[in-house]
């Protein structure tokens, strides 16, 4: 419908999200005709973001960029990724993220 009517895409990715979801996006963005913006919180991932998620988006000049691999063009270092496990925030901190076990599963109220 907002292609019909002209409407452009303003897709935002929230401070909980990741590289794989932003080049999700991105590839998106990039696919459909009334594209707007993609806003991003912070491109400003450190050496460890970047070495767990090889070819992860980068910023430039004030543009995203996507890499050239295949498929999203971003990969997981599953052994490194294992040295940082999550840690949910603490109960009471007025995060509105949501609540989530170790292994990464939501918790519902």
């Amino acid at each position: 419908m907002a292609e019909l009517y002209g409407v452009r895409t303003a897709f935002q990715e929230g401070g909980d999200n990741d590289p794989v979801n932003l080049a999700a996006a991105m590839h998106l963005d990039a696919a459909i005709v009334n594209f707007g913006i993609q806003e991003d919180v912070d491109l400003g991932w450190g050496k460890v973001i970047q070495e767990v998620f090889p070819g992860c988006p980068q910023m430039k000049k004030g543009y995203m960029y996507l890499n050239e691999a295949p498929g999203i063009g971003v990969d997981i270092d599953e052994k490194l990724a294992a040295k940082f496990p999550f840690k949910p925030f603490p109960a009471g901190t007025g995060f509105r993220f949501p609540i989530r076990k170790a292994d990464g599963t939501q918790i519902r109220p």
